[in-house]
C-alpha cells in the first residue's frame, strides 16, 4: 500500500501577513488528533489588499521568504508535502442553489437519496455559470447548507424521515476568474512543479481549527475570525453549514478610521491600533470626555503633537467594530439562522486581541462571547499559539480532511455523506 502524505504546508495570504505552517499528524492511522507543528513562517504581506495580492511580484517574493523559512525549518523538501492555501476575498461570491429529488414515502430517507439531491444541486449550480468560470467556480467544494422534506420542515440531517420529496440548500461560490487565476499563478510561480493543492475557503478553514468533531446533527453555533483585511464568520454543522460568509472589513480598516477622523498619517494610526493595550486605550468607548488626552507625534514632520481626547479615539474604534458585528447579525437574521448561532460564540483571527472586543461584540449579538484558540496543537521551538494563526492552522486540518476523502473516494468511488461529513466527521481521523 502506498505510503500517506503525513507532512502538510498550510498557506494564508492575509492583508497584513502571509503565513505558513508546516506540520504534521500524530499517527493519523491511529485517528490521534494532534497537530504537530514542524515549522512556520510570517512575514509582511507587503501588497495584499483585503486578501488579494495587488502586486504579485512582490507578493511572490514574500511567500518564497516564507515557504523558506518554514520549510528550513521543518527540515523537509516543502514541495513534496500537502500544500493547502486559504482562498478568502470579494472576488468570491456566494449563491444558494435549491434541487429537489422524489423519494419513496413508503420508506426512510437514506444516504443514497441525499446523495442524488446532493448531485442534482451540483448539476445546477455548474448550469448556472458561464462555461468560462465553470473551472474556477468549482475549486471551492460545494457546502451543504440544509435539507427540507415535503411539508417544509428543515433538516441538517434527514436520512431516516419519510416524505415523497427531499429538497437540499447547497452553498457554491462563483468567482472572478481573472482575480481567482492571479492567485493561482501565483502559487505555481513560488511552486512550478506543483501539480495540485488543496483549495479552501478561509471560513471553513477557520472552524476546522478551533471545533473539534462532533455527532450531534445541530450546528455547533457562530463562529467569528476578524482578519486585517477581511471577516469571517460560520455556522458549521456536522453535515455542512447553516451560514457561511465574508465581509470586506477588517482590523485594517480601523487605522483607516482613525487616519482620516484625525488627520494622522496611516502609520502612525497602525501604531495606535497595534499598540491599543499598551497605550491604556480599549475598542470600547469610555465616556469620560477629556479626563485621558492622548499626545500623537508624527515622525517626518514639524508640526507639534496633536492633543486627542481618548474617548474620542475609542469612539472611533467602537463604531467601526460594532458595525462589523451588526452586519453579521443581520445577514444571519435574513437567512434565517440566527436561532443557531448558540449561547456562546466563538472569535478568533488577528481582531479577537483587541482589548474588550468580546464585551463589545456580546452587546451586538446578544450572545457570551469568548476568544477561541486552535485544538489539539503540538508548538514547536519559537510558536507561540494565538489567534491569528487560526486560519492557516485550520488548513492543515481542512487538507488532511480532503486527502482522506480522496483516498476514499479512490478506493471506493466515495459517496455523498463521505463528502457532507468531511469538516466534522472524517476531520476526527486527523
Amino acid at each position: 500500500m502506498k505510503k500517506k502524505n503525513n507532512i502538510y504546508t498550510g498557506i494564508e495570504l492575509g492583508s497584513d501577513m502571509i503565513r505558513v505552517v508546516v506540520a504534521s499528524f500524530r499517527d493519523p492511522e491511529r485517528g490521534d488528533s494532534d497537530l504537530i507543528i514542524r515549522g512556520f513562517a510570517e512575514v509582511p504581506s507587503l501588497k495584499i489588499l483585503k486578501d488579494e495580492p495587488v502586486n504579485p511580484n512582490i507578493v511572490e517574493e514574500q511567500l518564497r521568504l516564507a515557504l523558506g523559512t518554514a520549510w528550513e525549518m521543518a527540515g523537509i523538501e516543502g514541495e513534496k508535502s500537502v500544500i493547502s492555501l486559504a482562498f478568502s476575498g470579494n472576488y468570491i461570491r456566494q449563491q444558494v442553489v435549491e434541487a429537489t429529488v422524489d423519494v419513496d414515502l413508503s420508506v426512510a430517507i437514506s444516504e443514497e437519496d441525499c446523495e442524488e439531491v446532493a448531485n442534482a444541486a451540483s448539476l445546477k449550480a455548474i448550469t448556472m455559470l458561464d462555461p468560462d468560470a465553470r473551472e474556477a467556480s468549482s475549486a471551492l467544494s460545494m457546502l451543504n447548507k440544509r435539507f427540507r422534506v415535503g411539508n417544509g420542515t428543515y433538516f441538517f440531517n434527514p436520512v431516516g424521515q419519510y416524505s415523497e420529496k427531499l429538497t437540499i440548500e447547497s452553498i457554491f461560490f462563483p468567482m472572478d476568474v481573472p482575480r481567482y487565476n492571479r492567485i493561482v499563478m501565483l502559487l505555481c510561480s513560488v511552486l512550478p512543479g506543483l501539480q495540485n493543492f488543496q483549495q479552501v475557503y478561509a471560513p471553513v478553514a477557520v472552524t476546522s481549527a478551533i471545533l473539534q468533531p462532533t455527532v450531534a446533527d445541530e450546528p455547533q453555533g457562530l463562529v467569528v475570525d476578524l482578519g486585517a483585511g477581511m471577516t469571517s464568520y460560520a455556522i458549521p454543522s456536522r453535515w455542512g453549514f447553516a451560514a457561511c460568509g465574508q465581509l470586506a472589513v477588517g482590523t485594517d480598516h480601523l487605522a483607516n478610521d482613525l487616519s482620516i477622523a484625525f488627520s494622522l498619517k496611516i502609520e502612525t494610526a497602525k501604531k495606535i491600533v497595534h499598540d491599543l493595550t499598551s497605550l491604556n486605550l480599549t475598542i470600547v468607548a469610555t465616556n469620560d470626555g477629556d479626563a485621558r488626552r492622548f499626545s500623537v507625534m508624527e515622525k517626518g514632520t514639524e508640526n507639534p503633537p496633536k492633543e486627542i481626547p481618548a474617548s474620542e479615539i475609542e469612539a472611533v474604534l467602537e463604531a467601526r467594530m460594532k458595525e462589523v458585528f451588526q452586519i453579521i447579525k443581520q445577514r444571519l437574521i435574513d437567512q434565517d439562522v440566527y436561532q443557531w448561532v448558540g449561547n456562546e460564540i466563538l472569535l478568533t483571527g488577528v481582531g479577537a486581541t483587541l482589548p474588550r472586543i468580546t464585551e463589545l461584540a456580546s452587546s451586538v449579538l446578544g450572545r457570551r462571547v469568548r476568544v477561541a484558540m486552535p485544538y489539539q496543537v503540538i508548538g514547536c521551538a519559537g510558536f507561540q499559539l494565538d489567534p491569528r494563526f487560526t486560519m492557516v492552522l485550520g488548513l492543515l486540518r481542512a487538507a488532511c480532511v480532503e486527502e482522506r476523502i480522496r483516498e476514499e473516494r479512490e478506493a471506493l468511488s466515495g459517496g455523498f455523506l463521505g463528502k457532507i461529513k468531511n469538516w466534522f466527521t472524517v476531520a476526527s481521523d486527523c
